[in-house]
């Protein structure tokens, strides 16, 4: 991705939809882990992942979708979703025919399993192609827009990686981690103020029900966790509202506290990998470059709601991610080389 906007900036500047930009880049690490290489299909993996997103939250409101007369409405998410697990099957299947095959990525582990049919490692390499471009993808873009509405934080976060790395540097994870406290906040922050995961975080009740507050629950009901209810509860969070990356610094135990990720015994698996792709990337992009909101952008540090913060711009939820409703228009941002 930075290769070729150096070749785009060159001594100019450049606009960019840099929501795409992410899911793009998203894509390329996960086909590098999980298929050994990069694909050629970066464009097409994102229209099939958005169009499988719309047809699972379709999927919800009208039970039965995929089925006569109900699916006639809705032939093009059908047929992007065959077309996604078609190209899946067929990496399978290539790999299966690859005899003493010593790949080391995500999709030979699952085929080493015995206890895995073809078709749950088809089916597992669709959630993992998802879940890992959704999450990175969407967590990069809200802390890219935070940060253009906090220009202060930007400014704080930039020095931070500067004034620690060279230009030439490539930035790891292991060091953004250890020497960038701030940056690091910056993700936590974008992480509580705009989980990016879209689902609930659905329980069932063990059968002999359980006590809750006063309540009792009997077995076999579902709870869902509010995500953003407990990301933004005044009790835990002071000024839940406004971009405050400081308050990680001050009490590194409230990471915990985000609960974007889940918690406990079913916390996602992926969480370890996604932190670690993105710290280095939004590292690696300050450090590199200068970034700056439109002129003509509706949402910047200028807008403010009542209470003084900047407002953000509106969202949609989708089955498995919280992404920007208009990303074409919103997701805009001026790149030149960094001075």
């Amino acid at each position: 991705m930075m290769h070729r906007w150096d070749q785009a900036i060159c001594d100019e500047v450049i606009q960019i939809q840099y929501e795409r930009e992410f899911a793009h880049l998203a894509i390329d690490v996960l086909m590098a882990l999980g298929y050994g290489g990069r694909n050629g299909q970066v464009e097409r993996i994102a229209e099939w992942i958005h169009d499988y997103n719309c047809l699972a939250l379709v999927n919800l409101i009208l039970p039965g979708v995929q089925s006569y007369p109900l699916k006639l409405l809705f032939t093009r998410l059908l047929a992007s979703k065959d077309a996604f697990k078609d190209a899946v099957a067929a990496a399978v299947k290539k790999r299966q025919e690859e005899k003493d095959s010593k790949c080391v990525d995500m999709l030979q582990a699952l085929l080493g399993s015995s206890e895995t049919s073809t078709q749950q490692v088809i089916a597992e390499n669709m959630a993992l192609i998802i879940a890992g471009t959704d999450i990175v993808a969407q967590t990069l873009t809200w802390t890219v827009h935070y940060l253009m509405l906090y220009p202060n934080a930007y400014d704080q976060a930039t020095h931070e990686v500067r004034s620690t790395f060279a230009r030439d540097h490539l930035i790891t994870s292991a060091e953004a981690r250890a020497q960038l406290p701030f940056t690091e906040a910056c993700l936590y922050e974008a992480l509580r103020i705009c989980a990016a995961t879209g689902v609930f975080l659905p329980r069932v009740v063990p059968k002999e029900g359980i006590w809750m507050q006063g309540h009792f629950l009997p077995g076999g009901t579902q709870l869902c966790v509010n995500v953003a209810g407990a990301n933004h509860h005044r009790e835990t969070w002071q000024n839940p509202r406004r971009f405050v990356p400081q308050r990680f610094i001050d009490n590194p135990q409230l990471k915990a506290q985000v609960l974007s990720f889940s918690s406990g015994a079913r916390m996602c698996p992926g969480r370890s990998l996604a932190l670690c792709e993105m710290l280095p990337v939004l590292a690696n992009l300050l450090k590199n470059y200068s970034f700056a909101t439109p002129k003509d952008a509706q949402f910047g540090s200028w807008s403010t709601d009542a209470d003084g913060n900047p407002i953000a711009m509106p969202r949609r939820h989708l089955f498995t991610v919280v992404g920007p409703q208009n990303p074409d228009r919103d997701c805009q941002i001026i790149v030149q080389h960094a001075k």
